[in-house]
């Protein structure tokens, strides 16, 4: 998967969209996928809720996007903390 991902991606830029779905995958799986995405050039658009199953992906997300956040918007849905992150990438 990851060659086809790096040949796929070679000089082009990506939109990442993704409601609540890489917020509740498992962290090595974000990670395998992170790893192939991380140095292209990426704008993102991230929901995602405070915490699920133990992981804080607020301070996930924010760590992982620090220099890039454009905005991080809160909404509560039945009591629960969630989130919208808009990034841009400098390149």
């Amino acid at each position: 998967m990851k060659s086809i991902l790096n040949t796929f991606f070679v000089n082009k830029k990506i939109l990442l969209v993704s409601h609540w779905a890489i917020s509740e995958t498992p962290l090595a799986i974000r990670e395998s996928f992170f790893n192939i995405i991380d140095n292209k050039k990426v704008d993102a658009f991230i929901a995602f809720q405070e915490k699920f199953m133990n992981v804080d992906n607020l301070n996930y997300f924010t760590k992982k996007y620090y220099n890039k956040i454009n905005k991080l918007e809160k909404f509560k849905v039945n009591f629960e903390n969630h989130y919208y992150l808009f990034t841009q990438s400098n390149k």
